[in-house]
């Protein structure tokens, strides 16, 4: 068994850098966080840094790969990146701090309890770290002992943040039903996990995507499970329609699909550009209004606000590629996107 490392944060002095305002026409440089309160229409980047005087601001010009609302406040937000750290955000990402004392790395997964104040699990590399004082101290509670491996997808059961799911990187799922205090093996795919997700109306009903063999779900906690892809190629990530049970959204290889059964069955959305020709990086709903979808490819946002039949083109003002679009739960016209190579 491996020993549970400590980290303590302290107090430091910080100052802050300015923030870039970046217009919305297209081809303009930039990276790290973009804001829109407008649904879409116009972008502010967001990279004001509270840092130490030696420091640099690296959050212009680093690659996210996870960006997540606290599920309790929606003006909190936790920044993951691939070489430089954790980033954290209390005032709706007009600033950032570094999250400090955790191990550098590969920043492959963050999730916040929905319901506990406080208690934010953030996946490192082949490791699993936690803290229960808002980044004040972290705790190595999950270390992984097989070379080449990483860890790919975490979610915290919201209606029992109790049990706790992680994905690798060679298929493997492990679960932990005591807050990451133990682990135990809960399911093989054989292929590299890209999310997992927990129906928000049953904590019974799972999905795994994974990288080639496309989505599991499984209606019984994880006892079996089965492949929805029926109509179904190369999916890559998993939305729920909050309002509506058993609707799901997929984003694919080869577009956008939608299902109103739980997954049974698939029926794709007619894009402007076919999803096979253009790709898209990220979906997101609207949770007020399950009529309004947003999607993104790298240079463009698209917005539909009748359920995908008509859409409305917005350019995005980046050169690289959105990796995470999130839509703000109690005020639905500010939006965030994360930018990444």
């Amino acid at each position: 068994m491996f020993k549970l490392k400590t980290f303590i944060l302290f107090s430091i002095p910080l100052i802050a850098t300015g923030c870039i305002r970046i217009s919305t026409s297209p081809g303009v440089d930039g990276g790290g966080v973009y804001k829109s309160v407008d649904s879409g229409d116009t972008w502010e980047q967001k990279v004001q840094l509270l840092r130490l005087p030696e420091e640099i601001n690296v959050l212009s010009d680093t690659n996210i790969t996870a960006m997540v609302f606290d599920p309790q406040d929606s003006n909190t937000l936790y920044l993951g990146t691939q070489k430089n750290g954790a980033f954290v955000s209390f005032d709706a990402a007009r600033t950032w701090e570094r999250i400090r004392n955790l191990d550098q790395g590969a920043i492959n997964a963050i999730s916040v309890d929905p319901l506990a104040k406080h208690i934010v699990y953030i996946a490192v590399d082949n490791s699993i770290f936690k803290t229960v004082d808002a980044n004040r101290n972290w705790e190595l509670i999950y270390i992984d002992g097989m070379d080449g491996v990483e860890m790919s997808a975490l979610i915290i059961d919201s209606l029992d943040s109790h049990r706790i799911y992680a994905g690798l990187s060679d298929g493997r799922i492990i679960k932990s039903e005591d807050n990451g205090m133990s682990w135990q093996f809960f399911y093989d795919t054989r292929d590299r996990v890209i999310q997992i997700a927990i129906s928000p109306f049953d904590n019974q009903t799972l999905y795994i995507v994974s990288n080639n063999q496309g989505i599991f779900q499984s209606n019984d906690v994880g006892t079996t499970w089965k492949l929805i892809n029926n109509g179904l190629q190369g999916a890559t990530a998993l939305a729920f329609d909050v309002n509506t049970e058993n609707t799901l959204i997929s984003l694919s290889s080869q577009g956008l699909f939608r299902s109103e059964n739980g997954g049974e069955s698939w029926k794709e959305y007619t894009l402007l550009i076919p999803g096979s020709r253009l790709k898209v990086y990220t979906v997101a709903l609207d949770p007020q209004d399950s009529d309004i979808l947003y999607y993104s490819t790298a240079t463009t946002l698209y917005r539909s606000v009748d359920g995908g039949e008509n859409w409305i083109i917005r350019s995005l003002p980046f050169n690289n590629k959105p990796k995470a679009l999130l839509v703000d739960p109690l005020n639905s016209n500010i939006l965030y996107i994360g930018v990444g190579e």
